[in-house]
């Protein structure tokens, strides 16, 4: 069930369908952009992605805190991982919400 939300979301996304929720439809650009560019989501690339799009400053900032102190948030996005198969997945579900 959860693989035919993403692809729905993502043929939506791709056809510029607007959401209900101008926030809602930021962060799932924000987290598509991010699983494109890197293959996998970076946590600290999508809070400032989401911030730009909504242009509002992050929250959660005490929490992100907790987490960086306890090794649970990583500061750097590390490897890339299969992005040129995320790509061509990317491309398929473009090349079919038209």
């Amino acid at each position: 069930m959860a693989g035919v939300i993403g692809a729905l979301k993502q043929r939506a996304t791709a056809a510029r369908v607007r959401a209900g929720d101008r926030q809602i439809a930021a962060f799932h650009q924000a987290f598509l952009e991010s699983v494109k560019a890197r293959g996998r989501i970076y946590e600290l690339g999508l809070i400032a992605r989401y911030a730009l799009k909504t242009r509002r400053p992050p929250g959660g900032l005490r929490l992100g805190a907790r987490m960086a102190r306890k090794g649970k948030l990583q500061f750097s996005p590390g490897k890339k991982t299969a992005t040129r198969e995320i790509r061509q997945l990317f491309k398929l579900v473009k090349g079919r919400a038209r």
